[in-house]
């Protein structure tokens, strides 16, 4: 498996589609998918590969398989969005969830599902941004920042993934004064 394509990822009844490419036939690329739910472990399909077992001859077919399988099985009714507040940067998944006024956030690396985000609290989505920015820039140069825990989900109640729909890109995109991006315009952060 390669990385997983976290800028398709679709947002969809509580969970999170996100598509890979599972292989090569004849020189086109074979699509699969995996999972993530926002009620985490609770939820059967969470951390999932592909349940369905059909597979995708594109990033729009392998996502409409995956609708269609969540719609037949799924055990979850979601109220909310819970990952409408999701970045890539280097090809990492970052996804910010608020919760009783503070900030907290999951990180999942390009090829896994494992939750590398560090347990700390932030007091806004750009402050928390901003710290993730500096720690993933460090280790891109090789500095290695040191600060990386490998701990996991990091709400006070061990609930898991929260956060949204929309990928974007963070920095100076912010409003100065509430530090909310003014629009969300690009999945890739350069």
């Amino acid at each position: 498996m390669g990385r997983l394509l976290y800028e398709e990822s679709l947002s969809y009844k509580g969970y999170l589609i996100i598509p890979f490419v599972f292989g090569k036939a004849d020189n086109y690329e074979i699509y699969s998918y995996k999972l993530l739910s926002e009620i985490g472990y609770t939820s059967k399909f969470h951390k999932v590969e592909n349940p369905a077992q059909i597979y995708g001859s594109s990033v729009s077919n392998i996502l409409d398989i995956a609708k269609e399988h969540i719609d037949q099985n799924s055990e979850l009714v979601s109220e909310g969005d819970y990952f409408k507040n999701r970045y890539v940067y280097r090809n990492s998944l970052i996804i910010i969830y608020r919760e009783e006024g503070k900030y907290f956030y999951d990180h999942y690396p390009p090829d896994s599902l494992n939750n590398i985000a560090a347990p700390k609290i932030f007091t806004s989505e750009y402050e928390c941004l901003s710290w993730i920015k500096q720690g993933l820039d460090s280790l891109h140069v090789g500095a290695g920042s040191g600060r990386w825990g490998t701990r996991g989900p990091h709400s006070p109640k061990g609930v898991g993934i929260r956060g949204n729909r929309e990928m974007g890109r963070w920095g100076e995109r912010f409003h100065p004064a509430t530090h909310t991006p003014y629009t969300l315009v690009s999945s890739q952060i350069s």
